[in-house]
C-alpha cells in the first residue's frame, strides 16, 4: 500500500469539500481521513494502491464539487500514522465549533477573492520549456519529455483550467524558428505529436466553440500538419467562447520581418501601431497579459516581442511535463497580486 498526504489551499472549507472528498475516496476504496485546519486549509491522508492514488490525486486537482483548489502540496509516503480501514471525516474541534469555523474561513476566502476579482489575465502565453531535461532526469530518451507534454489529457487540462478561470486567450509556443537546428529525428517526432494532439483536440474545439489560430510560418511545416492548421483555423473562425493560439515555426524577429515585408508588398506606409498590428500573426488577438516560462529559464527567447511590451512575467522551476492545472492556478494567483501601471502612476 502507498500513502499520500495532501495539504489543500483554496475554497475548501464551508462548501462540503470534506464530504465530496470522502465520496471520491469511498468510490475508489481508499482508506484515510480528511480534516479542516485552523488556517483555512484542508489535510487529506490517503492510503491505497498507487494506481488508485493517482486517480484520487487528479480528482482533487480538478476542484471537485463547489471547491476551488488554488494550490496543493503532496507528500509521498509521509511518516507512519495509524488509520482506520475506511475513510473518515475528522472534525475541527467538536461538532458545535466545526461548522462555524469552516463558514468563517469560507467568508475570508470570498473577501480575499473579491479584492482580486479584476486581476484575471485576459491573455496568457506559455513557453513550455524543460521537456528534454525532464526526460533526462528520469533516465529516459529526450523525446519522452515531448511525448509526455503533448499528451491529450495534459494539454487539455491546461486549456480547461484557463477557461474555468475566465481566461479568454491562451497561446502555447510549440516549435520555434530556432528549433530547426535540432536533429531531424526529434523534429519529426515533435511534428507528429503536434498533429496527433490537434486531431484528438479537434472535437473539443467544436464542442466548446474554441477559436483556433496558428502563429508562425506554414510554408516550412509538413504538408499534413500545415493543411490541418489551415482547416482548423477555417472551421473555428466563427467561434468566440475561447481563443487558442499555437506557435509553430514561430520566432518573434521572423514575425516582425514578415509583417514589414507584407506592408512593403502592399505599398503601405505604416504611421501608427494599430496599422502595423494588422500585419502580425496576432492581428486580431489582444496583447499578452501574462507570459509563463517553465523549467527555470528567465528569458523570453524572442517570444511575442511586439505583443509583450507590458506583459507580466512568471518563471517557474517546474519542467513543462510537470506543469499542471494547479501550477497554472498559482501563476494566475501571482498575477492577481501584482499592480499594473502601463507606464502611469
Amino acid at each position: 500500500m502507498n500513502r499520500l498526504k495532501f495539504e489543500v489551499n483554496g475554497r475548501v472549507q464551508g462548501i462540503s469539500f470534506r464530504r465530496t472528498v470522502k465520496k471520491i475516496a469511498d468510490e475508489l476504496d481508499i482508506d484515510g481521513y480528511v480534516k479542516n485546519n485552523e488556517n483555512g486549509t484542508v489535510t487529506i491522508l490517503a492510503q491505497a494502491p498507487k494506481e488508485k492514488l493517482n486517480i484520487f490525486s487528479e480528482k482533487i486537482k480538478e476542484s471537485p464539487g463547489y471547491s476551488k483548489v488554488d494550490s496543493l502540496i503532496i507528500i509521498e509516503n509521509p511518516e507512519s500514522e495509524i488509520i482506520d480501514d475506511s475513510f473518515v471525516i475528522k472534525k475541527n474541534g467538536n461538532f458545535v465549533t466545526d461548522k462555524p469555523k469552516s463558514w468563517f474561513h469560507l467568508g475570508k476566502y470570498y473577501l480575499s477573492s473579491n479584492n482580486n476579482k479584476n486581476q484575471i489575465p485576459k491573455h496568457i502565453a506559455i513557453i513550455p520549456d524543460g521537456n528534454r531535461r525532464w526526460a533526462r532526469d528520469k533516465g529516459r530518451e529526450e523525446t519522452f519529455g515531448h511525448e509526455k507534454s503533448a499528451e491529450y489529457d495534459n494539454l487539455k487540462s491546461l486549456f480547461d483550467e484557463a477557461r474555468s478561470q475566465g481566461i479568454e486567450y491562451m497561446t502555447i509556443w510549440g516549435f520555434s524558428t530556432e528549433n530547426w537546428k535540432r536533429s531531424q529525428t526529434e523534429i519529426t517526432i515533435v511534428f507528429n505529436l503536434v498533429t496527433n494532439f490537434l486531431e484528438n483536440f479537434e472535437k473539443d474545439l467544436h464542442e466548446f466553440k474554441i477559436h483556433f489560430t496558428h502563429i508562425g510560418r506554414k510554408d516550412r511545416l509538413p504538408e499534413k500538419l500545415s493543411s490541418l492548421l489551415s482547416r482548423l483555423e477555417n472551421e473555428t473562425s466563427s467561434y468566440d467562447n475561447f481563443h487558442m493560439q499555437l506557435g509553430l515555426d514561430y520566432g518573434g524577429r521572423d514575425e516582425l520581418i514578415r509583417a514589414i515585408n507584407k506592408a512593403i508588398s502592399e505599398g503601405k506606409k505604416i504611421s501608427n501601431e494599430e496599422e502595423f498590428k494588422k500585419y502580425l500573426d496576432t492581428k486580431s488577438i489582444p496583447d499578452v497579459d501574462l507570459i509563463i516560462r517553465t523549467s527555470g529559464e528567465k528569458r523570453l527567447s524572442g517570444f511575442l516581442p511586439y505583443q509583450s511590451v507590458y506583459s507580466e512575467l512568471y518563471f517557474t522551476d517546474k519542467h513543462f511535463p510537470d506543469f499542471d492545472r494547479l501550477e497554472l492556478r498559482k501563476a494566475i494567483q501571482d498575477f492577481s497580486n501584482r499592480k499594473r501601471r502601463f507606464g502611469g502612476n
